[in-house]
């Protein structure tokens, strides 16, 4: 492209040299048919001053003596004219001739002068002989030879000039023409380039789309496979809670039971007479008694009974009617009469997630009134949870809140969805999208080829 710049700048330097030396070589040609027509005018005053002396002689009329004085002040202003024309033109030729003419057109005019002084002195005898003696007739013959030459020597020049005039259009126009050429040849190179390179970049950009592809399609496949496996997760803990809850009844309920019935049985054989060792049992017992309760806190925490045993309705009410109880809530209540027919996982996941939004509530907003609404339809399952509570800027989130964001992973797994509205002094709201799923088998993730496919850049 630069050389291509270049060699435009050069086609225009090439046209503008080309014009300015064809128009030296006009105004040289201008100057020259100029001079050629002052010579002639020369040659024309010279003629009417030599007519002036001789009418001058036949009629002694001196009106014809101005005619001659015109025709010797031309010659001489002309002759005066030539010599500066052709010394700024630098022409030694006609520096040359114009200076011989310039010699013999004065002793012409000497002659022609010499003839009127004796005319003037009525010496006829001597103009008479000055005239038959045709020394003025020869200075003519040489001035018109030498007039002829310095016009052929002007001729010569025009045409010298010309040819010039003409070789420089001439090189002017092949220098157009070539470097023109260069131009056209360096700008089929560029846009043969441009166009290389616009193809190298479809191809380039047909291997990115190729390549997005792949990697979308990996990603895809690799969410995929952390959603069920996040599903698994969650399953297994909740299966982990579930052993852990069983193994919590069966060995340490039976162990605390064992525990009491034994405390029973010792304060019974000692009778009313134990005195302090009575109060102490009686004291085991209440402590039994607590641990029981924490015991049975427990496994309620880590598996709702209610929900294993009775479905999601039931369990939602009780949870909601507890922590109203515990915090004093007035509590508004909007549940199916029957239980939808969705599996446990996603029961116990919209379980989860009202647990830790009352928690949530039960914590920081300092409510009077709570609702939980669930609502479902033949596709998806709806539940919000709502307090009139302080309520709260959602950027005050803390990125590391984990509450919030395991109700969101929960849903998100389940391909749910989880929306908070909320605002300081505005209460806030939970509301839950999740589609709805009848019970059945997981199909497990499928597998994924991990090779990435290798693109050439070329």
């Amino acid at each position: 492209m630069a050389g291509a710049v270049l060699v435009s700048a050069a086609v225009l330097l090439a046209a503008e040299l080309g014009h300015d030396r064809t128009a030296m070589a006009q105004e040289k040609i201008t100057t020259v048919s100029e001079e050629s027509q002052r010579v002639l005018q020369l040659m024309g005053f010279i003629v009417d001053a030599e007519a002036g002396q001789r009418s001058y002689l036949l009629t002694k009329n001196e009106s014809y003596l101005d005619l001659y004085m015109i025709g010797v002040s031309g010659a001489k202003l002309t002759l005066d004219t030539l010599l500066q024309q052709y010394q700024r033109r630098a022409d030694a030729e006609g520096i040359r001739r114009i200076g011989r003419i310039a010699t013999l057109a004065g002793e012409k005019f000497a002659e022609l002068e010499m003839t009127i002084w004796h005319v003037k002195r009525n010496q006829m005898e001597q103009a008479m002989e000055i005239v038959n003696a045709d020394i003025g007739l020869d200075k003519m013959i040489r001035l018109r030879k030498d007039i002829i030459a310095l016009l052929d020597h002007n001729e010569a020049g025009v045409k010298r000039l010309r040819e010039e005039s003409i070789q420089i259009f001439k090189f002017s126009r092949l220098s157009v023409m070539i470097i023109t050429a260069i131009n056209i040849v360096l700008l089929v190179i560029v846009f043969r380039g441009l166009g290389e390179g616009w193809r190298q970049k479809e191809r380039e950009a047909e291997q990115l789309k190729s390549q997005q592809k792949w990697l979308d399609a990996q990603v895809r496949e690799r969410t995929a496979q952390l959603e069920q496996l996040s599903i698994h997760l969650q399953d297994m803990l909740e299966a982990e809670k579930t052993r852990l809850a069983r193994e919590l009844h069966d060995e340490l309920g039976t162990i605390l039971t064992a525990a009491k019935m034994d405390v029973v049985w010792v304060r019974q054989r000692l009778g009313n007479d134990a005195g302090e060792m009575d109060e102490k049992l009686q004291r085991t017992l209440k402590n039994i008694d607590q641990g029981i309760l924490v015991e049975r806190q427990l496994i309620e925490d880590l598996r709702p009974s209610t929900l294993s045993s009775f479905g999601l309705i039931l369990a939602a009410r009780e949870l909601a009617e507890t922590c109203a109880t515990r915090n004093q809530w007035v509590l508004e209540l909007d549940l199916p009469d029957t239980e939808p027919d969705i599996g446990p996982d996603i029961a116990t996941a919209l379980y989860r997630v009202l647990q830790e939004a009352l928690a949530n509530a039960s914590q920081y907003a300092q409510a009077k009134r709570v609702w939980v609404q669930l609502t479902c339809t033949q596709d998806e399952l709806k539940m919000e949870i709502g307090d009139d509570g302080v309520g709260f800027r959602l950027h005050d989130i803390r990125p590391k809140a984990l509450g919030v964001a395991g109700m969101r992973q929960r849903l998100q797994a389940r391909g749910g969805s989880l929306e908070i509205s909320t605002g300081p002094g505005e209460g806030c709201r939970v509301r839950v999208i999740l589609p709805f799923r009848r019970k059945q088998e997981r199909v497990p993730a499928p597998e994924i080829d991990t090779s990435i496919p290798i693109v050439s850049a070329s």
